[in-house]
């Protein structure tokens, strides 16, 4: 970041010495001034700069081509340019146009070095892990192999540590192909292993990565044994090479107890999830844990009741792009289920509340959020998660049912009236809702309602009696009157007494009001 003004200031010097005019005329001005962009462009790479990096190299491209060879190894200054410009289109995803330059770059190295060339080779494995990035994986596997033919023959047999990654390129291809005894490819792995051994010793970072590709190789082929020694080992030369927070060395912590999982030897798993996750946690970098991982440690942990191991796990997964609303749910209650000294405070993002409108139809939140919401009373919140979530009406029946239970009767209106909305023939909703308006006296409303809910069940002894009372209190004594009686007919058709004997009280007070009213 600090290089960049520094190569911009010496360009500004360059550009205001020489005018455009010699630009395009003197070779060694325009040869200059292609070192100092292409050190620009190289730079604005690094920095993910894309777009910039790519403006500058083509601008390059075009200058090498007008000089032609008048500009010194102009054709492998060009071939450079195309390489950097295939690098460039794979970062952005454009792997075609890669592969175009790519192949115009490997062109232009056998034309000035023939066929057995380092350079030749190196564009021949970019131009591999393009096809490979792409799928076409016998495209890249025939690359690979040439590539590694060509390094074999110049370099004499001594093969440099990146040739080892090129082998392990091509073994990873080879798995990828439909049809192939996956076993044939390990000699690939051990010949890579063996690359690098011989390049840069036993405890190198290098050979370190390559044990751990050789262990994940093993654990396909249901070698533990095999696999688990294989990652020991890389992650004592990682740890002693880069720290025990380096990325790889956590790789392998994860790995080793992947192995131990498979093997259901979950206890001894437990150290090794823990410490990797612990650190990846403090780093802010949960998102390269493994998934599967988490999962299934965090299953072993609840189901053998060891919900302190749980709760440290799960307060590190929520907020990963892996967590699911098990893992929120689970998380809210176990904690609630602590004494309320020893509750963790965690951040407001990684709440139900919140989980809920990343999972807006978990049941499994909706549970969690609508005792949250109980506990303060806010109906309004909850009829929202309700609707965002387009839950059924047993839902908000639910909710609204929690919220008067609670004593929030307050904000459960705000569920209730808006379930009646949304299911306009739900009987129980809408003779909920009418309850509800009739407790805030708002009697024009409950009537209303209670009307749809007797046009939906118009048997319904239950919402006949209320029919009546509403009506009453309401002031509509002749509808009052007309309900009551009806109701009363069928509950003496069904014999149920105690409910006659109701009704008929209901219906003598409603008469009483009617002659009181005709009297005044």
């Amino acid at each position: 970041m600090i290089r960049e003004p520094m190569i911009l200031r010496t360009i500004k010097m360059h550009d205001a010495t020489y005018i455009e005019d010699r630009l395009l005329k003197d070779a060694d001005v325009a040869e200059l001034y292609c070192e100092l962009h292409n050190t620009l462009a190289c730079q604005y790479a690094s920095m993910e700069r894309f777009e910039d990096a790519e403006k500058i190299h083509k601008e390059l491209l075009a200058i090498k081509d007008k000089f032609g060879n008048r500009l010194e190894k102009n054709d492998s200054l060009k071939a450079v340019t195309l390489n950097n410009l295939g690098y460039i289109q794979t970062k952005m995803g454009k792997h075609e146009e890669a592969v175009e330059y790519y192949q115009q770059c490997l062109d232009l190295h056998k034309s000035v070095h023939g066929k057995m060339h380092v350079l030749v080779a190196d564009t021949m494995n970019n131009l591999a892990q393009t096809y490979f990035q792409q799928g076409q994986c016998n495209e890249a596997i025939s690359m690979f192999e040439e590539a590694i033919e060509i390094y074999e023959e110049v370099y004499f047999g001594v093969l440099p540590p990146d040739v080892g990654g090129t082998v392990l390129n091509l073994a990873m291809c080879k798995i990828r192909t439909p049809g192939l005894d996956i076993k044939t490819v390990e000699p690939l792995y051990q010949k890579a292993l063996d690359i690098r051994v011989n390049a840069v010793g036993r405890d190198h970072p290098t050979v370190s990565q390559t044990l751990t590709s050789f262990g994940s190789f093993l654990m396909r082929l249901e070698e533990y044994d095999r696999s688990m020694k294989m990652f020991t080992e890389a992650l004592a030369i990682s740890e002693a090479a880069n720290g025990l927070e380096n990325q790889e060395t956590l790789k392998i912590l994860e790995n080793i107890a992947l192995v131990y999982l498979i093997e259901k030897k979950l206890e001894e798993a437990h150290p090794y999830y823990k410490k990797a996750g612990d650190i990846l946690h403090k780093q802010g970098r949960m998102d390269m844990s493994l998934p599967s991982l988490n999962k299934c440690m965090v299953d072993y942990y609840l189901n053998s009741g060891r919900h302190a191991d749980a709760i440290d796990a799960l307060l590190r997964i929520v907020g990963t792009h892996f967590a699911t609303d098990r893992d929120y749910a689970a998380l809210d209650f176990l904690i609630g289920e602590l004494p309320v000294d020893q509750k963790p405070k965690i951040p407001e993002e990684h709440t139900v509340v919140a989980a809920i409108k990343q999972f807006p139809n978990s049941v499994m939140l909706l549970g969690r959020v609508m005792e949250a919401h109980c506990q303060t009373g806010d109906g309004e919140a909850m009829r929202d998660v309700l609707i965002a979530g387009n839950f059924d009406g047993s839902q908000f029946n639910q909710s609204y049912a929690q919220f008067m239970q609670n004593g929030k009767g307050e904000g459960g209106q705000h569920i209730i009236i808006a379930a009646a909305e949304k299911f306009p023939q739900d009987g129980i909703i809408l003779e909920n809702a009418a309850k509800c308006h009739a407790m805030h006296q708002r009697y024009p409303e409950a009537i209303a309602l209670i009307k749809k809910a007797i046009d939906v069940n118009p048997d319904d002894l239950g919402v006949l009696e209320l029919g009546g009372r509403l009506m009453a209190m309401g002031g509509e004594l002749q509808d009052a009157q007309e309900i009551t009686k009806k109701a009363l007919e069928k509950a003496t058709e069904q014999d149920q007494e105690e409910l006659v004997t109701k009704l008929k009280n209901n219906l003598q007070l409603i008469e009483n009001s009617i002659a009181e009213q005709n009297n005044s």
